[in-house]
């Protein structure tokens, strides 16, 4: 009966699958989660760092002396941003003390007077400022491809390259100054008239001139007395002697009157306290041009939110805020760790369950093939039926189809086995028909025709020997279990047939080799001397003429061992495994006139396995030749033991 499983069991490829999504699924939905919480916490903190920086602007645009400076920046002119100097400063015409500060370069778009001899080839600007509690000081870096200093006897300060400064002074008067010298060297201002002309020198401004290969450096300090809201500068190169005339002019701004002076801011204190007084630390605010008027020294790599102070169309500047991300960022790292060690754990349990998963499969796999094992003997005999499987997976779709091929099979070895019997009993008939004819006929026939009819005696003869083959395998295979065992003595029996067979092949040659003891078997002896005539027949068959067939007996842990042995071809390595069973021969056509259906081979394993042992077939290593070596235990009780 077999057995039908329904459709729709459950894939092993998709239990197998199951882990795998586990371990994908389960990370992917915490990273999600995780960046959703680093994205809300990102836009809360951008929230109210918008809400601060509005607070703080709108109270800076309802009092803008909080910049010290606002004026400044209602002009048309650039303010000059003067940084605090960060300690004392020596005038050597140097950059040690300004390397730190940002240049402001000038040129051809700034001159004060254009000419047609201006080049920058000629002249070029960078100034430096920054300032100290009691004074403004100022590097001057000048490329001129020409300098040409003041004349000694010359009373004149214009006829020749220097700096010209205006400033107004804390009482509010514009006042403008020149600094020229005769050689590099410190360098004091001289008060110009409105006139243009050099008056006494004033002590309150002071450098030093530093020639250079490009031109000359020039570092001045100006008393903080003598400047008050503004200051504008020029430097005016002299190329063409004798006639020392100004050939370029540049600059800030205009130095005839007060209205080309640029204001001056710096840090705003007032603003510095304001933040400090609300606690922003970070809080920054930078002018227009970027100059950082009160906070934060930097701004950090970080996100920063801006906000421009305008007041009356004025832009001021623009408050900053770097958004501080040391929680944001410590919640992440928090969480990658917990996505870390959920990722393991995920990892982990994943693993054992395929590791269960896989176990629980090769184990119901190892039933299974036990289960076959069990049902199935080693001639391939179905000795009985799979119990049909409990799960509805693809395992048990696996063993309901075993249990169908299971069924075929035993099908198929039955009537198989019942062949063989049914053709011996069906052909005996018309065997015995076919000889009792070829008798009368013989008495008949002339002496021509007569070799005919014993050609069809032999015939018949050899179809007989083929029945009585099959039957005595099939008797055999039905008659071990009914038959009674006993203890004998195998050297006994073994010595018996030796001698029946120097009678029964006097042509061929024969030699015995016995145990040193007595060989106590059980079984039965009739069944053994069978056995052994099947190999001494299968040997004689095989053998050179001359050389014996050699029987050795012997003992060997605990087992008795017979080998027969013959000189002869040797066993083909294709065969060797599958000589024992039916129907396979090695014989050739012209070997013998008899028949063999290769089952003597056969019945001596069925005989050998009786007796609780086996039989196998070698090569003699010693010559060529094959030897038989049938080995069986030593006394041993069974059931079927009288």
């Amino acid at each position: 009966m077999t057995s039908q499983r329904t459709s729709g069991y459950i894939s092993l490829r998709l239990i197998f699958l199951l882990p795998a999504l586990l371990l994908l699924v389960v990370p992917i939905i915490h990273y999600v989660l995780i960046q959703q919480t680093l994205d809300k916490l990102s836009q809360n903190q951008r929230q109210q760092a918008a809400a601060l920086l509005g607070t703080v602007n709108s109270i800076a645009s309802a009092d803008l002396n909080l910049l010290d400076h606002a004026d400044a920046y209602k002009g048309e002119k650039r303010p000059l941003f003067v940084p605090q100097s960060r300690g004392d400063i020596d005038l050597d015409g140097r950059l040690t003390e300004w390397q730190t500060i940002e240049p402001t370069d000038y040129a051809g778009d700034d001159q004060i007077i254009e000419t047609d001899f201006y080049s920058e080839l000629s002249l070029k600007l960078s100034v430096r400022l920054q300032q100290s509690d009691e004074a403004l000081f100022l590097f001057f870096d000048v490329q001129d491809d020409q300098v040409v200093y003041r004349e000694i006897s010359n009373i004149s300060i214009h006829r020749n390259d220097h700096i010209r400064i205006a400033s107004i002074n804390q009482s509010g008067n514009f006042q403008r100054y020149t600094l020229a010298t005769e050689q590099p060297g410190t360098v004091y201002g001289r008060v110009v008239s409105t006139g243009g002309r050099s008056l006494r020198r004033e002590a309150k401004i002071e450098g030093f001139w530093r020639a250079t290969d490009v031109g000359y450096q020039l570092e001045v300090k100006i008393d903080k007395s003598l400047t008050n809201t503004g200051i504008a500068f020029n430097v005016a190169d002299i190329d063409q002697i004798p006639e020392r005339r100004i050939e370029s002019l540049i600059g800030n701004g205009v130095t005839d009157n007060k209205d080309g002076m640029s204001p001056i801011i710096s840090r705003s204190a007032t603003m510095e306290a304001f933040f400090l007084q609300l606690g922003l630390s970070q809080i920054s605010f930078r002018d227009r041009y970027g100059n950082l008027i009160a906070g934060s020294t930097g701004l950090s790599d970080v996100e920063v939110l801006s906000q421009p102070l305008v007041v009356d169309d004025v832009e001021y500047g623009q408050f900053y805020l770097p958004l501080d991300s040391s929680e944001i960022s410590a919640y992440r790292t928090q969480s990658y760790e917990q996505l870390y060690v959920l990722g393991i754990a995920t990892l982990l349990i994943a693993v054992l369950f395929c590791w269960w998963l896989s176990s629980r499969v090769l184990s119901r796999l190892n039933k299974l093939g036990q289960a076959i094992e069990t049902v199935v003997d080693d001639q391939g005999r179905v000795q009985g039926n799979l119990n049909h499987p409990i799960e509805n997976d693809a395992i048990g779709d696996l063993t309901s189809r075993f249990i169908t091929i299971t069924e075929r099979l035993q099908q198929y070895n039955e009537y198989l086995e019942l062949l063989s019997r049914r053709l011996a009993h069906e052909l005996r008939t018309p065997v015995s028909v076919v000889r009792s004819s070829l008798e009368n006929l013989s008495l008949s026939v002339d002496d021509n025709q007569q070799k005919f009819v014993e050609r069809a005696n032999n015939g018949v003869a050899r179809l007989t020997n083929i029945l009585n083959s099959m039957s005595e395998a099939s008797r055999l295979e039905h008659s071990l279990d009914k038959e009674e065992v006993v203890i004998f003595d195998l050297g006994k029996v073994v010595r018996g047939c030796f001698e029946g067979y120097v009678h029964a092949y006097p042509s061929q040659e024969f030699e015995l080799i016995e145990a040193d003891s007595e060989l106590k078997v059980t079984g039965i002896p009739e069944l053994y001397a069978q056995m052994l005539d099947k190999l001494i027949d299968n040997a004689e068959q095989f053998s050179e003429l001359g050389q014996p067939i050699i029987l050795r007996l012997s003992e060997e842990q605990d087992n008795a061992v017979l080998r027969v042995s013959n000189s002869g071809p040797e066993l083909p390595d294709t065969l060797s495994n599958q000589l024992f069973e039916p129907m396979i021969s090695v014989r050739g056509s012209s070997a013998s006139e008899d028949s063999h259906l290769g089952l003597g081979l056969y019945v001596a394993r069925l005989i050998s396995q009786f007796h609780g042992g086996k039989i196998e077939l070698r090569n003699r290593e010693d010559r060529q030749g094959a030897i038989a070596i049938v080995t069986v235990p030593l006394l041993r009780i069974t059931s079927k033991l009288a």
